[in-house]
């Protein structure tokens, strides 16, 4: 029995500005605008898609860490015509891919079985021992497998909306760990001895806003608690959570260090300035010593 649709999705850091160039309308799944991420999330994202139905994200907009997801669709109606589509973009000009996500949807209910997971394992993998039946894991609306590169999402009655909005949260999940990127290039310098106090003030202010504002540990909201799940399934394998905490402790470190060093220099500049006072002092007395010698003398020669 054939497979009635196959789509793999790869998701692109958007360096090229492509968006400049297409007509683009709101992004909305199953004819619905994104409804299921935080408030403040969703105002501070722009979600579009083109004409052939790829999307062009942005996050954290009118901010120094925005950042532009470029996400392409690519569909067939069995592996061996997908793989034929997908021959037509092996030398795009676009960058290696962020991470990747393969669709399947089988027909009436037919069982998921290891020449299916084969086949997907080649297209998401390219190798036939990527993905293995044990390794997929079930829900009540899909079966899939997912590690830190991507993810494969096989189902029998779900509407492509549940995996489109996989396909989303996987691309905040990217966003996230591009932006933290950012601010781990600006923290460098501190790293290796060569930061001061103001720069790394800036970074830590522009993290803490950045957190405050767009970081959530749960960015789906509660009334979606199958997406809920979805998140936190990424976030365990992108590891998305655990970053922002260790680069939280990290510029702390860096900080306290950079505090110990400054302290240290004041500390040093104070003992070496009360070192030239004493000097100073000893300078003054002995002074004054000599005046009142002298004085002594020319008083005692007078008195002659």
């Amino acid at each position: 029995m054939e497979d009635v649709y196959w789509q793999k999705v790869a998701i692109f850091l958007d360096k090229s500005h492509r968006e400049t160039h297409l007509e683009l309308s709101e992004l909305r799944i199953e004819d619905k605008k994104i409804a299921f991420l935080r408030d403040c999330l969703r105002d501070g994202s722009r979600f579009m898609q083109d004409e052939n139905g790829n999307w062009h994200l942005r996050f954290f907009t009118h901010t120094e860490l925005e950042q532009k997801i470029y996400v392409r669709f690519v569909n067939a109606n069995n592996p061996s015509n997908l793989e034929i589509e997908l021959d037509k973009y092996r030398f795009s000009r676009d960058f290696k891919p962020l991470t990747q996500l393969l669709f399947v949807r089988r027909r009436n209910n037919s069982p998921v079985d290891e020449s299916l997971v084969l086949n997907a394992s080649l297209i998401l993998k390219g190798s036939a021992t990527g993905i293995r039946l044990a390794d997929l894991y079930e829900t009540e609306y899909h079966c899939g497998y997912l590690d830190g590169r991507g993810e494969l999402f096989i189902s029998n009655h779900s509407p492509v909306g549940n995996f489109q909005r996989h396909v989303l949260l996987h691309a905040l999940a990217q966003a996230y760990i591009q932006a933290m990127d950012l601010i781990k290039e600006r923290l460098k310098p501190s790293l290796v001895g060569q930061g001061d106090r103001q720069r790394l003030r800036a970074v830590y202010q522009d993290f803490v806003r950045f957190n405050a504002n767009y970081f959530f540990m749960q960015p789906v909201k509660y009334s979606s608690p199958v997406m809920r799940t979805v998140w936190q399934r990424i976030d365990e394998k992108y590891r998305v959570c655990a970053e922002n905490h260790e680069m939280f402790e990290k510029i702390q470190s860096v900080h306290f260090l950079l505090e110990l060093e400054n302290s240290e220099k004041e500390s040093a500049y104070r003992e070496k300035a009360e070192k030239k006072m004493n000097l100073l002092n000893i300078s003054v007395a002995g002074l004054g010593v000599l005046i009142a010698f002298s004085t002594w003398l020319i008083s005692y020669f007078s008195s002659k």
